[in-house]
């Protein structure tokens, strides 16, 4: 190996050592603060319930949310999203059979978006992480990154069911659509948002285990590090042979 192939592999390999140091910045791991909303009742659709804590450790340091029944009428249960209550360090929605919901959670926000007081700063991170359990398939969990009303970054996904463990990564760079006024500034984040749609699906069961921001390889990087060790695994055999 030329002494420029191994300069080359030695920057790859910094550049995962620099990956691995970064610290990830919680924007709730639901570890702290409880909360529980429930629709109850025989009313029918369009029920909505809001509750609030104020955890120290999630960004912005309160958790304001909101469960709405949008189709159908409580049957045996009611409709519930708690976190850190009903489960231990989770998000969790259970809704009753006969019931579809949607739900909102903001952070450092309201459904007033210009509540939001946190200008934190992401600029270091290039990915958003979080953890996802559900039963049913095809409904969609959605959250936005707000500098303010206009300036905002959402990232979508479409739910696997089965209640399988997914662990999911959505880079700034590609995994976004920007607002009306462009996309959020990384190092100006007021507030956030996670919104939940049931579409036509009654009876869904949730949970989310935490929401995060992070530096993490890119695919492309992660291919230059195996490049690297590969090459810096020949350059040593060639060595010692």
């Amino acid at each position: 190996m030329t002494k420029t192939l191994r300069i080359f592999a030695l920057c790859a390999l910094a550049l995962m050592a620099s990956a691995a140091m970064a610290s990830p910045i919680w924007i709730d791991d639901f570890n702290t603060g409880s909360l529980t909303m429930s629709v109850t009742g025989t009313g029918g659709a369009s029920v909505t319930v809001a509750g609030t804590a104020t955890p120290a450790d999630t960004i912005g340091g309160n958790r304001v949310g909101s469960l709405s029944r949008i189709v159908g009428a409580q049957g045996t249960n009611a409709d519930t999203l708690s976190a850190n209550t009903s489960v231990t360090g989770w998000l969790v929605l259970d809704s009753d059979v006969s019931s579809t919901v949607n739900w909102d959670m903001w952070w450092n926000g309201t459904a007033n978006v210009g509540a939001g007081l946190l200008h934190a700063n992401l600029s270091g991170t290039n990915a958003l992480l979080f953890s996802y359990l559900s039963d049913l398939s095809g409904n969609t969990l959605s959250i936005t990154l707000f500098t303010d009303a206009t300036h905002y970054s959402t990232t979508s996904v479409v739910l696997v069911g089965g209640n399988v463990l997914q662990n999911v990564t959505k880079y700034f760079n590609s995994g976004f659509t920007s607002g009306a006024g462009g996309a959020a500034n990384l190092a100006d984040i007021n507030y956030v948002n996670a919104h939940f749609t049931g579409g036509a699906q009654m009876g869904n069961d949730f949970r989310m285990d935490f929401i995060a921001a992070d530096q993490v390889p890119e695919p492309a990087t992660l291919l230059l590090i195996g490049s690297a060790l590969i090459g810096l695994g020949l350059w040593r055999k060639k060595k010692l042979v």
